[in-house]
């Protein structure tokens, strides 16, 4: 089975070597492939154009999509993220794809300050990444489609900052915790 991973940094594994991000951890945990097509910087816009060429001219059998935080950051409202994915999930479910909606991790708003861009008011990202949280779990309800609701699970763990490399990405030790969470969600797939 040929999963797309598509995303942003999150995915790509941003600061990371290539054997420590969450889809390459999934490749060793899992008997399936498990591709990785996370560029940094990309948003939910970005992945709405470039979802035909990395996705469904693959063949993919199943896309996990992970997305959202550039989006917050340059200012784009969180209905506008949504619209864009029920575009994608309308074309993956059209040529036979399996679409997975995984949200992303909160930021931490003390790490990024000091470790990523001192001008940003990550108070007001982090509220609209809750609502874009709220907005995918009523929009995979809706669809009938699995959310993995990584916000909520990282917002529940003790000490998160341990997971962050500067506020907005995750460390190696993020990436172990996120591929375990995710496998734990996908189990009854398999």
């Amino acid at each position: 089975m040929n999963i797309m991973c598509i995303g942003d940094s999150i995915t790509a594994g941003y600061g990371l070597s290539s054997n420590e991000n969450w889809v390459y951890l999934m490749n060793k945990s899992l008997d399936h492939s498990f591709i990785n097509k996370g560029i940094n910087g990309d948003t939910s816009t970005g992945l709405l154009m470039r979802f035909k060429k990395d996705v469904i001219d693959f063949k993919s059998d199943m896309c996990f999509i992970m997305i959202g935080i550039n989006d917050l950051m340059l200012n784009t409202e969180p209905e506008i993220v949504i619209k864009n994915i029920g575009i994608i999930i309308k074309d993956a479910v059209n040529f036979n794809i399996t679409p997975i909606i995984i949200s992303q991790p909160p930021i931490n708003r003390d790490m990024a300050i000091t470790l990523w861009d001192e001008y940003l008011n990550y108070d007001r990202i982090l509220l609209k990444q809750t609502h874009l949280n709220n907005l995918f779990k009523d929009f995979c309800s809706s669809k009938d489609i699995l959310f993995i609701d990584v916000f909520s699970y990282f917002k529940s763990i003790c000490n998160s900052e341990n997971y962050h490399s500067d506020g907005i990405h995750l460390n190696s030790f993020g990436n172990l915790a996120l591929t375990k969470f995710i496998s734990q969600e996908i189990q009854s797939l398999f």
